[in-house]
């Protein structure tokens, strides 16, 4: 797998997570 997909999975996964916030 290519770095860049994974380092933009990642930062997605680390966004969805900040944003659900309560």
């Amino acid at each position: 797998m290519s770095k860049l997909l994974i380092d933009f999975l990642t930062s997605d996964l680390v966004a969805f997570a900040f944003r659900g916030d309560p």
